[in-house]
């Protein structure tokens, strides 16, 4: 992946060149179908995974998601007892339903 030493060419760049000022488009290590759907919007092809200290944690590739998606792969119960119903919508059984908005 990395190498050990940097390329002549790119010797004196950094990266504050190069990067987008633009928050990167994350998710959490628990997020409902509908920020996922969002998130997909985007166009990425893949999204960091944050915890809830906000430290990455792992990355997962917006394929990978819409193949969970597309199988119906989430939870329903509440996350948490303070919520009494379950924050996860159901959307309908195809993609249209999330980007047909």
């Amino acid at each position: 992946m990395l190498k050990d030493d940097v390329p002549y060419v790119n010797k004196n760049v950094r990266a504050i060149n190069i990067m987008s000022s633009i928050k990167p488009a994350t998710l959490t290590t628990i997020s409902t179908v509908q920020d996922i759907a969002e998130k997909l919007r985007t166009g990425y092809a893949q999204f960091p995974i944050l915890n809830k200290n906000g430290q990455l944690v792992g990355s997962i590739p917006a394929y990978f998601l819409i193949v969970l998606i597309e199988n119906r792969q989430w939870y329903r119960q509440p996350l948490s007892s303070d919520d009494p119903g379950s924050p996860i919508k159901e959307h309908g059984d195809s993609m249209d339903a999330f980007f047909c908005r």
